[in-house]
């Protein structure tokens, strides 16, 4: 159905007060909330409309993180019960049917996988987004890399721009694979019903070249072009997708990024992410920039500042604060959170305590509405 907005904008305007105070906000449609605004705003001067507080966001974000939980239970255990299934056939068949047994052994396998992926993929399908910037071609930066990805699990899909210690995405090129598992379902139980023997072995063969293909040459297509023509218009569709659901990623998004419009985009992303992460372990000109304008676009609670040990174990906020005040000026960093890292850390430990900070500077990031 095509609505015409400005005749709802004409009729919000018409509306007597009791009329109009019966219009539920939350019932709208993005774009009907946009004319209500308007019109709350025509109607009492200075209203503005304010989002959830950070105490009812975490609460948000935290019984989604547990309904999601729940859904990749019942889906692991959905998966599970039918690559049994399968496998109970191929135990109890004949001898005479050993092609068919090898299929089935075979097609289970590859569901096993394929449905390993679509659930890691679905662990970060939140809606939410952390931005991930730090200083380019730095290979040490893989620790944090990994830890990121884990703590975001249930929480949001984190987004950085390509460079060559980042080329692409395992995660992502998991999402893109396990999409397919839902095709090959059907596969797997109908076609022996249809096909012969010879049928049954070029099935599961082309499977597992596609599979395997797919996984030796994922570091040439596992990352995302952002259009030369219109970056920001392509990037603000990325993260309506990622709003959405509808983009699959296992971890870290990767963004290929041209150097004449980095900056555009990166301000995008700064500007519409719900979380920004800043590593400030090796500040060069190009970060300070990036933090700048976190500064001037962000809540500084939503925006975490994270540093390396390795060099320094016993490096402190204050330290890291100075370091970067020679750059930033006047600034000030101190309402900005601190989270440190480094090679020798227990990972489970580190990735619940990153995982904690992360949803705090979500839930006191910008709202970003249905």
């Amino acid at each position: 159905m095509i609505v015409d907005y400005e005749a709802l904008a004409a009729l919000y305007s018409r509306m007597i007060p009791e009329e109009f105070a019966l219009v539920q906000r939350e019932d709208l449609t993005p774009d009907a909330r946009a004319c209500y605004d308007r019109e709350m705003e025509r109607r009492v001067p200075g209203w503005r409309y304010e989002g959830p507080m950070p105490a009812q966001m975490l609460q948000k974000l935290n019984a989604l993180r547990r309904s999601l939980k729940r859904q990749l239970v019942l889906q692991s255990i959905g998966l599970s019960s039918v690559a049994l299934y399968l496998l109970i056939i191929s135990w109890r068949l004949p001898a005479a049917y050993s092609s068919l047994s090898s299929y089935y052994s075979s097609i289970v396998t590859v569901m096993t996988v394929l449905g390993g992926f679509a659930l890691l993929s679905s662990s970060y399908r939140t809606g939410y987004t952390v931005l991930w910037l730090r200083r380019f071609h730095r290979p040490e930066q893989k620790t944090f890399q990994r830890s990121l990805d884990a703590a975001s699990r249930l929480v949001c899909m984190p987004i950085t721009v390509r460079d060559s210690s980042f080329r692409s995405s395992y995660g992502f090129a998991a999402g893109q694979i396990g999409r397919f598992v839902w095709l090959a379902l059907p596969v797997a139980i109908f076609a022996p019903l249809l096909l012969n023997e010879v049928t049954w072995d070029i099935i599961a063969l082309i499977l597992w070249l596609t599979y395997s293909i797919a996984l030796m040459t994922y570091r040439w297509w596992a990352f995302t072009k952002i259009n030369q023509m219109g970056p920001v218009k392509h990037l603000a569709r990325l993260l309506e997708d990622i709003r959405r659901g509808d983009l699959r990623s296992g971890g870290a998004l990767i963004l290929r990024v041209q150097d004449c419009f980095w900056r555009e985009v990166v301000e995008l992303a700064i500007s519409r992410s719900n979380a920004i992460v800043i590593d400030v372990t090796d500040p060069s000109e190009n970060l300070i920039w990036e933090l700048r304008t976190a500064m001037r676009l962000r809540a500084p609670e939503s925006v975490l500042l994270t540093c390396s040990t390795d060099s320094s174990p016993k490096i402190s906020p204050e330290v890291v604060r100075s370091r970067l005040q020679q750059g930033l000026g006047e600034m000030d960093l101190t309402p900005f959170p601190f989270f440190f890292y480094s090679k020798a850390d227990r990972p489970r430990v580190r990735i619940k305590e990153l995982r904690e900070v992360l949803t705090q500077c979500i839930a006191h990031g910008p709202v970003i509405e249905d």
